[in-house]
């Protein structure tokens, strides 16, 4: 197997979102490759815009962008970003990240309603919290958490009980961020999307100061680590 770059990823080009006002509402869509983003933002959106992978390959390699109203009020409009995923075998996290900041630079107004939503398979045992990369650790340590939900993905492929305990576990370890489920329907979605009622109008410049220094700070090892694993 080749380790060269695809062409898809080498050419990549990120189209900015124009005409963005400042009632609007980003929901910036994070996650390791095959977590469900996109699969995420066609329930949102209500239709299959955002093309779902079903192999080791991601379909995301650039960041787009879809926009929905809200369904309880027409005069809402949410723009879900999707972004390629983090631990991916052809792009660092970091080129990711990088991306990402340069895309909120030219598409937002210097003070937006932004939510992270980082999807989790609760499938996987992932016990990467302490890895190099980017984790939802560092949406903690980053000091973004307020604005952030932690959605796991892919209930139906799991135990109902293992699943729970995943869900606690994660709880303990990423305890200053909101947890909550998708279930792969659209309310669950929008449930999530909503789960912070009153989001924060942030200085865009700020937040991407924040997310730029996301995989520069390492995480503190302690008991929470091998709780994690205890659980798994």
């Amino acid at each position: 197997m080749s380790n060269a770059v695809p062409n898809s990823l080498s050419l990549a080009v990120d189209i900015p979102f124009k005409g963005a006002s400042k009632n609007d509402t980003f929901v910036l869509v994070l996650g390791q490759t095959g977590s469900g983003k996109s699969t995420f933002i066609n329930k949102a959106i209500g239709e299959e815009v955002a093309t779902v992978g079903h192999d080791i390959d991601p379909e995301t390699t650039t960041i787009r962008y879809f926009v929905a109203t809200h369904p309880n009020h027409s005069d809402r409009r949410f723009i879900f970003v999707d972004t390629p995923g983090f631990d991916d075998p052809f792009i660092e996290d970091s080129e990711i990240l990088d991306r990402i900041i340069k895309w909120l630079k030219k598409s937002c107004p210097s003070r937006i309603r932004l939510i992270i939503v980082y999807l989790l398979e609760i499938t996987q045992y992932r016990n990467d919290h302490m890895r190099a990369g980017m984790t939802p650790m560092r949406l903690c340590i980053t000091g973004i958490a307020e604005n952030s939900v932690l959605a796991t993905t892919k209930w139906n492929l799991v135990n109902q009980e293992v699943g729970q305990k995943r869900e606690m576990a994660l709880s303990m370890t990423y305890g200053r961020l909101a947890i909550q489920r998708f279930t792969d329907t659209r309310e669950s979605a929008w449930n999530i999307a909503n789960y912070i009622p009153e989001v924060n109008v942030v200085k865009v410049s700020h937040f991407r100061r924040k997310l730029s220094t996301a995989l520069q700070q390492r995480p503190q090892a302690g008991f929470l680590s091998a709780m994690f694993s205890f659980l798994f």
